[in-house]
């Protein structure tokens, strides 16, 4: 099975002005939970936003769902700093792709 939201360099080179394109940098390390956002603000490639796994990507723990359990999509919203994770409207174009740098 061939994944479609994986892409090249060279396509996300052409494409980094592209409004179609959502890009999320989540680079997470378990022993050190802000490495990832250390790492981003230091460098990261133009237009990505910051999606933190635990504080943004991960839904609530309940002792039985896993250390970063899937989000139920409603709680996403809240989540403005990260505007690629925000649900569209119906007459909002909507990105082809989102690549997200892990």
């Amino acid at each position: 099975m061939a994944f479609t939201t994986l892409i090249d360099t060279a396509t996300l080179a052409a494409h980094l002005s592209d409004p179609a394109f959502a890009l999320i940098d989540c680079r997470y390390d378990l022993r050190d939970e802000a490495w990832g956002r250390r790492e981003y603000e230091a460098a990261h490639i133009p237009g990505a936003a910051y999606a933190s796994l635990d504080l943004d990507l991960s839904g609530e723990k309940t002792g039985r769902n896993g250390r970063h359990p899937l989000p139920d999509p409603e709680s996403l919203a809240p989540r403005s700093h990260v505007p690629f994770l925000l649900p569209r409207s119906s007459s909002a174009a909507s990105p082809s792709t989102i690549t997200i740098r892990a």
